[in-house]
């Protein structure tokens, strides 16, 4: 589709292409020096000093004689009919004058003879326009000079028109050459290109500025040379100009022409010596306001006709019009092709700072070579089309790119959540089961650490001295496991969602206290001392009591459990930043900084080898873990393999009450 629009004849691209062409041709106009071309303007001047256009045609004859010093005279005028002015044509319109009168004008030689004796004895090349039904004044073979063709027809591809509105047989019998003036515009009203050669017919015939070269050079005819693309050169003298595919050139035209320019007053007054004509190429033509055609030129100012003639034979004899090789249209679509398809490959494959590095340096390179080439070579190529496709695939295959990662993306979020809907309901499922088998095995172990009780404190009586010991060991694993029924227990309730935070007054230095003598007795037996380093003044928190009670439980087990023979636990609590912050630190074994999450997940413990090697099952830090965060607090723990460990629990500001004592 983008092929298709780039080569749309008069679609947006061939716009934006005569456009770019445009843009070239005011930042780099053609400069100038020597002029061959010197024009006798009909200005407004001369109409306001000579008298309302048309003037006489001896006025005009005048002018000829003037300049037949010139190598080659162009008259840019169309004359085409008898002189209305012309002595016998006005008595004529005039029937009623007196006869003195008339005779006297009858005895006037005609104008249109006088400029036909002066086109005579001038070289001159008249002005014919083509038209697109033929006309019975002339056809085409009449008035073209030889024209050699070579190789294939470039009439197919060249507009035709039907005929040729001429000049007066007597001008055009007089004339040295005729050429045609017909300058078709491009669709938007500029012009760009100029007819070398147009189609009458079934001839060629020359254009207005070729036959003036042909006239110029002295040559004899004219070689127009085909391809299979239709025109593509056209010969005259030594001067090779090529066209493009219709006939066409394309002048290059200057700021600043460098044509010298007479006003037609001042000729025909005698003030302009035979000089300035001498050798010269000399146009005729109007140029006063509201007379003549007004044409817009690529550098955007209107010009008249013949000002447009003048600059492109300017620019064929300096050898600087401007040339579009034929097949640039179709290696522009090549490019582009190749463009598009390197960044849909290369977009996602690339990462996007070089990808958006290579977009703008082959940007530049279009740029800057297009621009070389114009200003070196005249040549025109266009980079907006490679540059249009190469930004279009980009932004589709970019909106492309997104679109599927949006709708990976959006299949990775469903499987995602999908997946963590059923790891949170086989966690709840294995939650629900862990609770339901604590219960079932908490009723007949409690009848199990009753039982055995009585027989170990003798309520029934005596047991032999060799049973002893086995009722107290089933007494004490009974009890060890109901601790560890009453843990998966609470941990069940809380992920369940069962558990609410509770609203205690707890006297946090009292808890503490109670918390170290229930557990000294443990570590009496393991010969480990527990130090009290607890803050004065201590808030009340509010929190369960029961479960603050557990938390602390939980962390001195953990510390007397890991530390060795000897060793020392410190029970501290202090007020930071206006949280209170309960901590227990022991000297023992401590952990690895990648066990660190293993030990804060329930039965995380019992992922270490080395941890294993102690009674328990891991419950002890994440059910405090939980405890704590049900209350909104937080909790910290920093261990070092040998170092030992320390457990903070963090309690938030809103837990906190009134300071003690008060």
């Amino acid at each position: 589709m983008a092929l298709i629009c780039g080569a749309w004849p008069n679609g947006f691209f061939e716009t934006s292409r005569n456009w770019l062409f445009d843009v070239d041709q005011r930042l780099g106009p053609a400069e100038r020096g020597q002029s061959h071309v010197t024009l006798i303007n009909i200005d407004a001047d001369s109409i306001q000093r000579i008298g309302q256009w048309p003037w006489p045609r001896d006025k005009l004859a005048q002018l000829v004689t003037a300049a037949k010093a010139a190598r080659v005279i162009g008259i840019d005028l169309l004359l085409s009919e008898p002189d209305r002015l012309s002595p016998e044509n006005w008595v004529r319109d005039h029937p009623g004058i007196a006869p003195e009168i008339r005779n006297a004008l009858l005895g006037l030689p005609s104008t249109d003879a006088i400029l036909a004796q002066g086109i005579r004895d001038s070289p001159v090349v008249m002005a014919a326009v083509a038209v697109p039904k033929p006309t019975p004044q002339s056809t085409a073979s009449a008035i073209a000079p030889p024209i050699i063709e070579v190789g294939r027809d470039p009439r197919p591809e060249m507009p035709n028109y039907g005929g040729v509105v001429r000049p007066l047989s007597a001008f055009a019998a007089a004339a040295h050459g005729l050429g045609l003036v017909t300058l078709p515009p491009e669709p938007d009203g500029v012009m760009r290109r100029i007819p070398a050669l147009m189609a009458v017919g079934n001839e060629l015939v020359p254009s207005f500025v070729l036959e003036v070269m042909r006239q110029w050079t002295g040559a004899d005819s004219i070689v127009a040379r085909g391809d299979a693309a239709g025109l593509a050169e056209v010969t005259v003298g030594d001067f090779v100009l090529r066209t493009d595919q219709q006939g066409r050139v394309w002048p290059r035209y200057a700021a600043e022409p460098p044509v010298q320019a007479v006003s037609a007053a001042t000729v025909l007054e005698g003030r302009v010596p035979a000089s300035v004509f001498r050798d010269r190429i000399v146009l005729i033509g109007v140029s006063a306001p509201g007379l003549g055609d007004v044409i817009v030129s690529p550098l955007r100012r209107p010009e008249q006709g013949v000002a447009v003639h003048a600059q492109l034979i300017e620019s064929l004899l300096a050898g600087d019009f401007l040339w579009r090789p034929p097949l640039a249209l179709g290696g522009e679509l090549i490019l582009a092709l190749i463009l598009g398809v390197a960044a849909m490959t290369s977009l996602g494959r690339v990462r996007p700072g070089v990808y958006a590095g290579a977009f703008a340096a082959t940007l530049v390179l279009l740029i800057l070579g297009a621009w070389f080439s114009f200003s070196r070579a005249g040549l025109l190529l266009d980079w907006t089309f490679p540059v249009s496709a190469l930004l279009v695939t980009s932004i589709i295959a970019l909106t492309t790119r997104v679109t599927r990662e949006i709708r990976i993306r959006r299949h990775r979020e469903q499987d995602l959540e999908t997946a963590l809907l059923l790891a949170e309901a086989a966690d709840r499922t294995k939650t629900e089961f862990l609770a339901n088998v604590s219960h079932e095995l908490r009723t007949p172990l409690s009848a199990i650490i009753g039982f055995s009780d009585v027989m170990r404190t003798g309520v029934l009586g005596q047991l032999p001295s060799r049973y002893v010991g086995y009722v107290t060991d089933i007494h004490s694993s009974g009890v060890h496991l109901l601790g560890i029924i009453e843990e998966v227990l609470d941990l069940s309730v809380i992920d369940l969602g069962g558990a609410r935070a509770g609203h205690d007054p707890v006297d946090v230095e009292a808890y503490l206290h109670e918390s170290a003598r229930v557990a000294a007795p443990r570590a009496v037996a393991r010969n480990v001392r527990i130090v009290c380093d607890i803050a004065v003044a201590l808030p009340i928190l509010s929190v369960s009591a029961r479960m603050f009670k557990q938390m602390i439980a939980n962390l001195l087990s953990n510390a007397v459990k890991y530390s060795p023979e000897g060793g020392e636990i410190t029970l501290g609590a202090f007020v930071s930043d206006r949280w209170l912050v309960v901590s227990v630190r022991d000297r023992g074994r401590g952990m690895a900084k990648a066990d660190l999450p293993k030990a804060l997940t329930p039965f995380g413990r019992l992922q270490s080898a080395r941890l294993a090697q102690e009674p328990g099952i891991g419950l002890g830090l994440s059910l405090t873990k939980s405890m704590l965060e049900l209350h909104g607090g937080m909790l910290k723990i920093e261990s070092e393999i040998d170092q030992g460990t320390t457990v903070a629990l963090w309690f938030p500001p809103t837990r906190l009450i009134e300071e003690s004592g008060t």
